[in-house]
């Protein structure tokens, strides 16, 4: 299936800088392998709401014609180790990730509900879903934020670091696949200016959400601060 002029599979190509960093991180921590892994593994299942975003902010050529293409699971997998890699990055070694302790659980449930909501409810009263990602990001960085401020020293810095990354990313991405890949997203449903020919939320999404995800994994770690593996 073609999307406009846009060549077939430019996501799967942008897939693999995904894969490429993810796989650099793994590297470069091998003491974090672990809980990069487990972060993956948790981020997996929101590759099924990859079809929220399709034909209303952007419009992806997936391989298979599926409505969720394996493009989403690599980026998810990926996102989850980068994500905590750039948290080991600014804060040193974290707390393992123990995704079945019912700490765990619980507080990944509130969080998850809180952000569900509030996404749903922005949609419903036709936001943006760029706009309403930003609000449901926020809504779990506000919530964990003022139970746990302590983690606004790694989230948020790991968050901006990740943005600047992918700003940089896409400078060299975006010359290498040619402007079709920018034809991707949806310019009729922007709120804000582009940058490198990309709507302004894309990279307020890649921030927001890598903070939010942070705050997540580390409150419901119960990571209170300091360099150490408990």
């Amino acid at each position: 299936m073609q999307v406009g002029a846009v060549p077939q599979y430019l996501y799967a190509w942008s897939s693999l800088v995904t894969v490429a960093v993810a796989a650099v991180f793994l590297l470069v921590y091998p003491e974090e392998r672990p809980s990069m892994l487990r972060s993956a593994a948790l981020l997996a299942p929101f590759t099924l709401t990859a079809p929220l975003s399709t034909g209303i902010y952007w419009s992806p050529d997936r391989l298979f014609g599926w409505p969720v293409g394996i493009e989403d699971l690599v980026f998810s997998l990926g996102y989850g180790v980068i994500t905590w890699g750039f948290a080991r990055m600014v804060a040193g070694p974290l707390p393992l990730l123990r995704p079945l302790n019912a700490r765990f659980v619980k507080r990944a449930l509130i969080a998850g509900v809180v952000g569900g909501l509030i996404l749903a409810a922005s949609l419903m009263i036709d936001l943006s879903f760029g706009l309403a990602s930003l609000f449901s990001h926020g809504a779990v960085i506000a919530m964990i934020l003022f139970a746990r401020p302590v983690l606004i020293k790694v989230a948020v810095p790991a968050a901006l670091l990740l943005g600047v990354f992918y700003v940089c990313g896409m400078a060299l991405t975006i010359p290498v696949l040619g402007p079709a890949f920018v034809q991707l997203w949806s310019h009729e449903h922007i709120f804000g200016p582009l940058l490198l020919g990309l709507p302004i939320e894309e990279y307020l999404w890649m921030i927001s959400f890598a903070a939010a995800w942070l705050c997540v994994l580390l409150w419901a770690s119960d990571y209170r601060g300091g360099s150490a593996r408990v």
